[in-house]
């Protein structure tokens, strides 16, 4: 279940990305920057510690090499098609992600 929610939720941006960046769909457009923003702003909860054990825990439906290479396949387009601003708070996202995984893995190790 966990793989299909993450192959429709990536499916669904990644077109968005290239009808809204590439084929001029401004409706798609929209909604590729929603995701972009939503996520940016879900993942600022990432280094709170109880999100941070939560995320931590969290089995991945992919692994991390597909996950990452998503991300920043997703960031090069947007650079490419010049959404600079919307690339950057992307790759903000991505890294606010790992900084929550990490310090989740770091207080779990604490506690056993």
């Amino acid at each position: 279940m966990k793989l299909l929610r993450y192959v429709l939720v990536n499916g669904l941006f990644a077109s968005c990305l290239y009808f809204g960046a590439y084929k001029g769909v401004s409706g798609a457009a929209n909604i590729a920057m929603f995701i972009v923003w939503l996520s940016f702003v879900v993942s600022m909860f990432a280094p709170v510690k109880e999100v941070a054990v939560e995320i931590s825990n969290e089995t991945r439906p992919v692994p991390v090499c597909v996950d990452v290479g998503f991300d920043i396949a997703m960031t090069i387009s947007m650079l490419w098609c010049g959404w600079v601003v919307s690339a950057i708070v992307y790759f903000i996202h991505m890294f606010l992600l790992h900084i929550g995984r990490v310090r989740g893995a770091e207080l779990c190790k604490e506690t056993s």
